[in-house]
Protein backbone atom coordinates (compact mmCIF):
# COMPACT_ATOMS: atom_id res chain seq x y z
CA UNK A 1 0.00 0.00 0.00
CA UNK A 2 2.79 2.19 1.01
CA UNK A 3 4.57 2.35 -2.52
CA UNK A 4 1.28 2.42 -4.31
CA UNK A 5 0.84 5.62 -2.20
CA UNK A 6 4.24 6.89 -2.91
CA UNK A 7 4.08 6.30 -6.69
CA UNK A 8 1.36 8.14 -6.69
CA UNK A 9 2.72 10.60 -5.35
CA UNK A 10 5.70 10.61 -7.19
CA UNK A 11 3.66 10.62 -10.68
CA UNK A 12 2.19 13.45 -9.41
CA UNK A 13 4.70 15.43 -8.24
CA UNK A 14 6.53 14.52 -11.65
CA UNK A 15 3.05 15.62 -13.64
CA UNK A 16 2.69 18.77 -12.35
CA UNK A 17 6.20 19.92 -12.56
CA UNK A 18 5.46 20.31 -16.27
CA UNK A 19 3.30 22.97 -15.89
CA UNK A 20 4.02 25.85 -17.86
CA UNK A 21 2.49 29.47 -17.98
CA UNK A 22 0.94 28.91 -20.82
CA UNK A 23 -0.50 32.09 -22.20
CA UNK A 24 -4.43 32.44 -21.08
CA UNK A 25 -7.22 31.17 -23.44
CA UNK A 26 -10.65 33.17 -24.49
CA UNK A 27 -12.07 30.95 -21.28
CA UNK A 28 -13.14 32.23 -18.34
CA UNK A 29 -12.50 31.95 -14.51
CA UNK A 30 -15.72 30.40 -14.22
CA UNK A 31 -15.86 28.40 -17.49
CA UNK A 32 -11.83 27.16 -16.48
CA UNK A 33 -13.98 25.97 -12.92
CA UNK A 34 -16.69 24.31 -15.27
CA UNK A 35 -14.02 22.40 -16.90
CA UNK A 36 -12.13 21.26 -13.53
CA UNK A 37 -15.64 20.37 -11.74
CA UNK A 38 -17.17 18.52 -15.29
CA UNK A 39 -13.73 16.69 -15.68
CA UNK A 40 -14.27 14.79 -19.34
CA UNK A 41 -11.56 11.79 -20.68
CA UNK A 42 -10.51 13.90 -24.07
CA UNK A 43 -9.78 16.74 -22.03
CA UNK A 44 -5.53 17.12 -22.47
CA UNK A 45 -2.46 17.74 -20.05
CA UNK A 46 -2.27 21.14 -21.98
CA UNK A 47 -5.60 21.59 -21.52
CA UNK A 48 -5.71 21.13 -17.86
CA UNK A 49 -2.19 23.82 -17.58
CA UNK A 50 -4.19 26.40 -19.09
CA UNK A 51 -7.16 26.13 -17.34
CA UNK A 52 -5.04 25.99 -14.12
CA UNK A 53 -3.32 29.12 -15.09
CA UNK A 54 -6.46 31.10 -15.72
CA UNK A 55 -7.58 29.98 -12.53
CA UNK A 56 -4.25 30.93 -11.09
CA UNK A 57 -4.39 34.38 -12.09
CA UNK A 58 -7.58 35.41 -12.52
CA UNK A 59 -9.31 33.82 -9.36
CA UNK A 60 -9.31 36.38 -5.90
CA UNK A 61 -7.24 35.18 -3.31
CA UNK A 62 -9.72 34.40 -0.02
CA UNK A 63 -12.65 33.99 -2.38
CA UNK A 64 -14.86 31.56 -0.70
CA UNK A 65 -16.81 30.55 -3.40
CA UNK A 66 -14.02 29.69 -5.77
CA UNK A 67 -12.23 27.62 -2.73
CA UNK A 68 -15.46 25.52 -1.90
CA UNK A 69 -15.68 24.52 -5.88
CA UNK A 70 -11.96 23.58 -5.89
CA UNK A 71 -12.73 21.93 -3.00
CA UNK A 72 -15.32 19.62 -4.43
CA UNK A 73 -12.98 19.03 -7.39
CA UNK A 74 -10.68 17.51 -4.44
CA UNK A 75 -13.44 15.25 -3.13
CA UNK A 76 -15.06 14.17 -6.54
CA UNK A 77 -13.69 10.61 -6.91
CA UNK A 78 -15.15 10.55 -10.31
CA UNK A 79 -12.08 13.37 -11.41
CA UNK A 80 -8.40 11.73 -12.28
CA UNK A 81 -5.94 11.93 -9.09
CA UNK A 82 -4.06 14.26 -11.31
CA UNK A 83 -6.74 16.94 -11.50
CA UNK A 84 -7.58 16.55 -8.06
CA UNK A 85 -3.97 17.43 -6.70
CA UNK A 86 -3.95 20.49 -9.09
CA UNK A 87 -7.29 21.55 -7.94
CA UNK A 88 -6.04 20.98 -3.76
CA UNK A 89 -3.56 23.17 -4.90
CA UNK A 90 -5.37 26.36 -6.11
CA UNK A 91 -7.72 25.87 -3.09
CA UNK A 92 -4.64 26.16 -0.80
CA UNK A 93 -3.17 29.13 -2.74
CA UNK A 94 -6.49 30.85 -2.88
CA UNK A 95 -8.24 29.92 0.64
CA UNK A 96 -9.25 31.98 3.19
CA UNK A 97 -9.43 30.79 6.88
CA UNK A 98 -12.84 28.72 6.54
CA UNK A 99 -12.18 27.44 3.56
CA UNK A 100 -8.38 26.06 4.38
CA UNK A 101 -9.94 24.87 7.83
CA UNK A 102 -12.79 22.73 5.21
CA UNK A 103 -10.19 21.10 3.61
CA UNK A 104 -7.93 20.01 5.99
CA UNK A 105 -10.97 18.48 7.75
CA UNK A 106 -11.93 16.62 4.79
CA UNK A 107 -8.21 15.24 4.24
CA UNK A 108 -8.49 14.48 8.30
CA UNK A 109 -11.31 12.20 7.44
CA UNK A 110 -9.50 10.52 4.70
CA UNK A 111 -6.93 9.66 7.24
CA UNK A 112 -8.37 6.07 8.08
CA UNK A 113 -7.17 3.92 4.99
CA UNK A 114 -10.15 1.40 5.98
CA UNK A 115 -12.55 3.83 4.76
CA UNK A 116 -11.23 4.01 1.07
CA UNK A 117 -14.11 2.27 -1.27
CA UNK A 118 -10.90 0.78 -3.56
CA UNK A 119 -7.49 0.67 -3.65
CA UNK A 120 -7.00 3.52 -6.57
CA UNK A 121 -8.79 6.14 -4.18
CA UNK A 122 -6.49 4.75 -1.34
CA UNK A 123 -3.66 5.75 -3.12
CA UNK A 124 -5.31 9.37 -4.26
CA UNK A 125 -5.97 10.35 -1.12
CA UNK A 126 -2.79 9.39 0.00
CA UNK A 127 -1.13 11.38 -2.58
CA UNK A 128 -3.24 14.38 -1.50
CA UNK A 129 -2.71 13.95 2.19
CA UNK A 130 0.96 14.11 1.83
CA UNK A 131 0.40 17.15 -0.55
CA UNK A 132 -1.72 19.49 2.17
CA UNK A 133 0.30 18.16 4.97
CA UNK A 134 3.85 17.92 3.55
CA UNK A 135 4.22 20.00 0.80
CA UNK A 136 2.34 23.18 1.34
CA UNK A 137 1.91 22.64 4.79
CA UNK A 138 3.88 26.83 5.33
CA UNK A 139 0.58 27.86 3.03
CA UNK A 140 -1.60 26.36 5.14
CA UNK A 141 -0.03 27.38 8.32
CA UNK A 142 -0.09 31.17 7.42
CA UNK A 143 -4.00 31.39 6.45
CA UNK A 144 -5.04 29.31 9.07
CA UNK A 145 -5.79 31.03 12.40
CA UNK A 146 -6.51 28.06 14.60
CA UNK A 147 -3.62 25.27 13.82
CA UNK A 148 -5.55 22.35 15.70
CA UNK A 149 -7.33 21.46 12.59
CA UNK A 150 -4.06 20.74 10.62
CA UNK A 151 -2.33 19.52 13.68
CA UNK A 152 -5.43 16.81 13.83
CA UNK A 153 -4.42 16.49 10.17
CA UNK A 154 -0.85 15.64 11.15
CA UNK A 155 -1.49 13.45 13.38
CA UNK A 156 -4.27 11.01 11.63
CA UNK A 157 -1.98 11.11 8.99
CA UNK A 158 0.46 8.80 10.20
CA UNK A 159 -1.76 6.12 9.54
CA UNK A 160 -0.65 6.22 6.19
CA UNK A 161 2.29 5.70 3.86
CA UNK A 162 6.11 4.91 3.84
CA UNK A 163 8.59 6.04 6.78
CA UNK A 164 9.53 8.57 4.69
CA UNK A 165 5.78 10.02 4.93
CA UNK A 166 5.81 9.56 8.69
CA UNK A 167 8.88 11.69 8.82
CA UNK A 168 7.59 14.36 7.36
CA UNK A 169 4.33 14.71 8.95
CA UNK A 170 6.78 14.22 12.34
CA UNK A 171 8.88 16.93 10.96
CA UNK A 172 5.47 19.48 9.91
CA UNK A 173 4.11 18.88 14.28
CA UNK A 174 7.60 19.81 15.91
CA UNK A 175 7.95 23.08 13.05
CA UNK A 176 4.24 23.97 13.77
CA UNK A 177 3.56 27.67 14.39
CA UNK A 178 0.92 25.98 16.91
CA UNK A 179 1.48 26.05 20.90
CA UNK A 180 4.00 23.88 22.44
CA UNK A 181 1.38 22.58 24.46
CA UNK A 182 -1.00 21.92 21.32
CA UNK A 183 2.15 20.45 19.94
CA UNK A 184 3.32 18.23 23.07
CA UNK A 185 -0.50 16.84 22.86
CA UNK A 186 -0.40 15.91 19.11
CA UNK A 187 3.02 14.32 20.30
CA UNK A 188 1.46 11.99 22.93
CA UNK A 189 -1.13 11.22 20.55
CA UNK A 190 1.30 9.68 17.97
CA UNK A 191 3.20 7.96 20.91
CA UNK A 192 -0.18 6.57 21.97
CA UNK A 193 -0.76 5.20 18.21
CA UNK A 194 3.15 3.75 17.19
CA UNK A 195 3.23 1.88 20.77
CA UNK A 196 5.29 -1.00 19.04
CA UNK A 197 8.35 1.62 18.87
CA UNK A 198 11.53 1.41 21.00
CA UNK A 199 13.09 4.71 20.03
CA UNK A 200 11.42 8.41 19.46
CA UNK A 201 12.48 9.92 16.52
CA UNK A 202 13.34 13.12 17.39
CA UNK A 203 11.65 15.60 15.84
CA UNK A 204 8.61 14.39 18.34
CA UNK A 205 11.08 13.70 20.74
CA UNK A 206 12.43 17.57 20.99
CA UNK A 207 8.61 18.31 21.65
CA UNK A 208 8.75 16.40 24.99
CA UNK A 209 10.46 17.61 28.02
CA UNK A 210 9.21 17.08 32.11
CA UNK A 211 5.56 19.08 31.55
CA UNK A 212 4.94 15.29 29.21
CA UNK A 213 6.14 12.87 32.13
CA UNK A 214 2.48 12.10 33.59
CA UNK A 215 1.09 11.74 30.40
CA UNK A 216 3.73 9.26 29.52
CA UNK A 217 3.63 7.52 32.50
CA UNK A 218 0.01 7.20 32.27
CA UNK A 219 0.44 5.84 28.81
CA UNK A 220 2.61 2.91 30.08
CA UNK A 221 0.51 2.15 32.81
CA UNK A 222 -2.00 1.69 31.12
CA UNK A 223 -0.69 -1.84 29.45
CA UNK A 224 -2.77 -5.20 30.45
CA UNK A 225 -0.58 -7.28 28.71
CA UNK A 226 2.67 -7.32 27.32
CA UNK A 227 1.41 -7.05 23.59
CA UNK A 228 -0.70 -3.83 24.89
CA UNK A 229 2.50 -2.44 26.44
CA UNK A 230 3.38 1.35 24.97
CA UNK A 231 7.02 0.43 24.16
CA UNK A 232 7.20 3.82 22.70
CA UNK A 233 6.28 5.83 25.64
CA UNK A 234 8.39 4.13 27.75
CA UNK A 235 11.52 5.09 25.88
CA UNK A 236 10.93 8.62 25.93
CA UNK A 237 10.56 8.19 29.62
CA UNK A 238 14.13 6.76 29.96
CA UNK A 239 15.21 9.48 27.48
CA UNK A 240 13.99 11.93 29.95
CA UNK A 241 15.64 9.97 32.97
CA UNK A 242 12.22 9.40 35.06
CA UNK A 243 13.20 7.26 37.87
CA UNK A 244 9.22 6.93 38.65
CA UNK A 245 9.02 4.76 36.00
CA UNK A 246 12.27 1.89 37.37
CA UNK A 247 9.70 -0.28 39.15
CA UNK A 248 7.22 -0.45 36.47
CA UNK A 249 9.67 -1.28 33.68
CA UNK A 250 11.30 -3.89 36.13
CA UNK A 251 7.72 -5.13 36.68
CA UNK A 252 7.39 -6.15 32.93
CA UNK A 253 10.57 -6.80 32.01
CA UNK A 254 10.07 -10.89 32.10
CA UNK A 255 6.62 -10.20 30.15
CA UNK A 256 8.04 -8.29 27.73
CA UNK A 257 11.07 -10.89 27.06
CA UNK A 258 8.47 -13.88 26.76
CA UNK A 259 6.73 -11.81 23.65
CA UNK A 260 10.24 -11.08 22.50
CA UNK A 261 13.78 -11.98 24.09
CA UNK A 262 15.13 -8.88 22.72
CA UNK A 263 13.43 -6.75 24.47
CA UNK A 264 14.68 -7.80 27.83
CA UNK A 265 18.08 -6.06 26.54
CA UNK A 266 15.86 -3.41 25.34
CA UNK A 267 14.75 -2.50 28.60
CA UNK A 268 17.70 -2.82 30.44
CA UNK A 269 19.00 0.09 27.85
CA UNK A 270 16.56 2.03 29.28
CA UNK A 271 16.95 1.33 32.93
CA UNK A 272 20.68 1.98 32.61
CA UNK A 273 19.90 5.42 30.56
CA UNK A 274 17.50 6.28 34.00
CA UNK A 275 20.37 5.72 35.80
CA UNK A 276 23.43 7.45 33.69
CA UNK A 277 21.16 10.65 34.29
CA UNK A 278 21.51 10.83 38.28
CA UNK A 279 23.51 12.94 38.88
CA UNK A 280 23.38 14.62 35.53
CA UNK A 281 27.20 14.53 35.04
CA UNK A 282 27.57 11.05 35.06
CA UNK A 283 26.86 11.21 31.54
CA UNK A 284 30.14 12.46 30.74
CA UNK A 285 31.39 9.28 32.28
CA UNK A 286 28.66 7.21 30.08
CA UNK A 287 30.33 9.38 26.74
CA UNK A 288 33.22 6.98 27.45
CA UNK A 289 31.62 4.10 27.54
CA UNK A 290 28.29 2.93 26.02
CA UNK A 291 26.47 6.40 26.14
CA UNK A 292 27.96 7.31 22.69
CA UNK A 293 25.64 9.64 20.58
CA UNK A 294 22.79 9.75 23.20
CA UNK A 295 24.77 10.88 25.85
CA UNK A 296 26.32 13.99 24.64
CA UNK A 297 23.02 14.99 23.69
CA UNK A 298 21.59 14.61 26.78
CA UNK A 299 24.12 16.06 28.38
CA UNK A 300 23.25 19.41 26.19
CA UNK A 301 19.88 18.84 26.75
CA UNK A 302 20.42 18.86 30.78
CA UNK A 303 22.96 21.69 30.90
CA UNK A 304 26.12 20.81 31.28
CA UNK A 305 29.27 22.80 30.59
CA UNK A 306 29.78 22.47 27.02
CA UNK A 307 33.49 22.84 27.55
CA UNK A 308 33.26 19.73 29.63
CA UNK A 309 31.37 17.86 26.98
CA UNK A 310 33.92 18.93 24.45
CA UNK A 311 37.10 18.25 26.78
CA UNK A 312 35.64 13.89 27.13
CA UNK A 313 34.60 13.82 23.72
CA UNK A 314 38.04 14.94 22.85
CA UNK A 315 39.27 12.45 25.09
CA UNK A 316 37.05 10.13 24.23
CA UNK A 317 38.26 10.07 20.48
CA UNK A 318 41.65 10.18 21.58
CA UNK A 319 41.63 6.79 23.66
CA UNK A 320 40.26 5.15 21.03
CA UNK A 321 42.71 6.00 18.05
CA UNK A 322 45.49 4.67 20.76
CA UNK A 323 43.90 1.74 21.53
CA UNK A 324 43.83 1.25 17.14
CA UNK A 325 40.46 2.14 16.33
CA UNK A 326 40.75 3.79 12.93
CA UNK A 327 38.29 7.06 12.00
CA UNK A 328 35.91 5.26 9.95
CA UNK A 329 35.04 3.56 12.73
CA UNK A 330 31.58 4.21 14.00
CA UNK A 331 32.58 4.49 17.21
CA UNK A 332 34.32 7.63 16.08
CA UNK A 333 32.11 9.13 13.28
CA UNK A 334 29.12 9.13 15.33
CA UNK A 335 30.60 10.91 18.59
CA UNK A 336 31.95 13.69 16.04
CA UNK A 337 28.34 13.75 14.47
CA UNK A 338 26.40 14.19 17.19
CA UNK A 339 29.13 16.62 19.00
CA UNK A 340 29.11 19.03 15.80
CA UNK A 341 25.79 18.74 15.90
CA UNK A 342 24.81 19.58 19.60
CA UNK A 343 27.12 22.63 18.95
CA UNK A 344 29.97 21.28 21.05
CA UNK A 345 32.77 20.24 18.57
CA UNK A 346 33.66 23.42 15.88
CA UNK A 347 34.05 22.14 12.53
CA UNK A 348 37.41 22.30 12.24
CA UNK A 349 38.33 20.01 15.30
CA UNK A 350 38.95 16.26 14.55
CA UNK A 351 39.80 17.14 10.71
CA UNK A 352 41.00 13.28 9.77
CA UNK A 353 37.45 12.07 11.35
CA UNK A 354 34.70 12.45 7.81
CA UNK A 355 31.02 12.34 8.55
CA UNK A 356 29.12 10.45 5.74
CA UNK A 357 26.36 13.10 4.19
CA UNK A 358 23.62 11.05 5.11
CA UNK A 359 24.65 10.64 8.96
CA UNK A 360 24.50 14.90 8.97
CA UNK A 361 20.67 14.13 7.85
CA UNK A 362 20.39 11.10 10.54
CA UNK A 363 17.03 12.03 12.46
CA UNK A 364 15.64 8.62 13.54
Amino acid sequence: MADMIYSVVVYGVVWLSGLSLLAPSSVSLDEALVKLENWRREYTPSELDQWCVIIRQEARVGDGEVGGRLHNVVKSESVPGRVRRAALELAIAKANAHTAEDVVNTLADWCDPEQAPNQRELAVRGMLIWTAAVEHRGELERVMSNQEPLLKLLVRATKYGSLEMLYGLMTAIAESPAPLSQRQNAALSIIGELKDWTSCPKPLLRLLGPTAIPALREQVRQATSAEDFNLLAASVLAHLGDQEIVPDLQRWRPALADRAPVYSDVVGSWLWMIDAQHPPTKLLEAIRGKGGRWAIERAVELGIEREDIRKVVLEHVEDLQSRGVNNEDPRIVDIKAEALEVGVLAPDELPDVTIPGWLHDAEW
